[in-house]
């Protein structure tokens, strides 16, 4: 959408002005804080945040509101897994019990719908409501 790159242009500039208004723009274009920023460990994070991103946005497009709710469960999960592996950062009990809780659902969201029939008094009431309504026609 056209909207998203005027917003990031927009906020490369604003955050510039303001930099420059305060005397910092410099600094923050020194070749050390670039180098800061085009290290690994900051550019895998870019990487992983701009795929939770074209996810999410695939998510929002073609998913209805509850796979939308499973499927960002999941991408969370996925996420905190990823971390896991790239950065060594430790998957604690509270994450454990989070994966868990997001499996549980995504399992019961899985099963498939058991429809109940209707009463045949119903389906006999409501065979004769459609024939008086035909005959009033």
């Amino acid at each position: 959408h056209a909207p998203y790159p005027r917003r990031y242009l927009n906020s490369v500039l604003w955050n510039s002005a303001f930099l420059l208004a305060q005397g910092r723009l410099g600094e923050a274009l020194s070749p050390s804080n670039f180098a800061a920023i085009t290290s690994p460990t900051v550019l895998a994070i870019m990487g992983i945040m701009s795929t939770v991103g074209l996810v999410t946005g695939f998510f929002l497009k073609h998913l209805d509101s509850v796979l939308k709710a499973v499927a960002s469960a999941t991408e969370v999960v996925l996420t905190m897994l990823a971390s896991a592996a790239i950065f060594a950062t430790p998957i604690d009990l509270p994450s454990i019990v989070a994966a868990l809780l997001v499996g549980a659902g995504v399992a019961m969201y899985s099963q498939p719908v058991r429809a109940e029939p209707a009463p045949p008094a119903v389906d006999e009431e409501r065979k004769m409501l459609t024939k008086a309504e035909m005959a009033d026609e």
